[in-house]
């Protein structure tokens, strides 16, 4: 080797120097350590890999859980959206006709079986009601409430917003929260007829067939649908009917955080949402 040949470490690695230069010369000079400190090394990487790996495909988990529950929520909310807006279309064809003009209460009461057989089969009944100076009176009805107050058959709500009924324009329909009559829930439309002054459609739908058609429980084990109406205090449409809580109080307190956060999302793009972390409680799990 000539004088002018560079050091044998000359062509090494900065990095490999430099570890050579910190690492102790014991270490070095026992091939077994440094072996046993490459598979510790090893051994933290592939750890910390996991680790992040884990808490990544974690996170994926969770958010296409949280996304498919969205999507659930927002087709059992369509299910029943389209069934409203279905009742509501039947309101204003069935009140646009020329029939509602008869005077005799036979007349109507003809007219009224023969348009009802053309309804779908939760429709349960309807009435002609006219406003007898702000009290709606039933007309004509294919059913036993024929010419008596509605008051007096547990309808008592249509008296309650008869004011606004009566500032229904022509082609509006008014909707109903769910009550019972006789033991079966209904839900109720009314609508003005165009060819009669102060004279009404009123139209009563089973809710019975439309909570079979919730799907919860097929979606997730132990899922259930339940309809509330906005203030958290009654269940509307229950996938359980009256074996779960149709008509009852839904819960109380923190319970009803989901139902004020559905409501926070009227007109938002997010028509559903998803409460990761919520505690089970036994007003609503039972």
């Amino acid at each position: 080797m000539s004088g002018d040949d560079p050091p044998e470490d000359a062509d090494q690695n900065p990095v490999v120097s430099l570890l050579q230069t910190v690492t102790p010369a014991p270490i070095r000079r026992n091939f077994a350590v440094k072996f046993g400190l490459v598979l510790l090394i090893m051994a933290l990487s592939v750890g910390a890999i996991g680790i992040f790996a884990t808490q990544t495909i974690t996170a994926e988990t969770q958010q296409n859980v949280e996304a498919e529950y969205e999507t659930v929520a927002a087709q059992e909310a369509g299910i029943i959206e389209q069934w409203i807006e279905q009742n509501k279309l039947t309101m204003e064809l069935l009140a646009d006709s020329q029939v509602w003009t008869a005077d005799t209460e036979e007349g109507l009461t003809r007219e009224l079986r023969m348009e009802s057989e053309k309804l779908a089969s939760d429709v349960r009944v309807v009435h002609v009601v006219d406003d007898e100076g702000g009290t709606p009176q039933v007309r004509a009805s294919h059913s036993k409430l024929r010419t008596a107050n509605i008051d007096d058959q547990g309808r008592a709500w249509m008296q309650d917003n008869f004011d606004e009924i009566q500032e229904l324009d022509d082609g509006e329909v008014y909707t109903s929260n769910t009550y019972e009559v006789e033991g079966e829930q209904y839900v109720g439309f009314v609508t003005p007829t165009p060819t009669v002054d102060d004279r009404y459609l009123f139209m009563e739908v089973s809710v019975g067939r439309i909570g079979k058609e919730l799907q919860g429980s097929e979606r997730t084990e132990g899922g259930f649908t339940q309809v509330v109406n906005e203030n958290s205090t009654v269940v509307m449409i229950d996938e359980q009917g009256t074996d779960g809580k149709l008509l009852e109080p839904y819960a109380t307190d923190d319970a009803t955080e989901p139902i004020s956060r559905a409501a926070a999302l009227r007109g938002d793009l997010n028509q559903s949402g998803v409460i990761a972390a919520m505690p089970g409680n036994p007003e609503v799990i039972n």
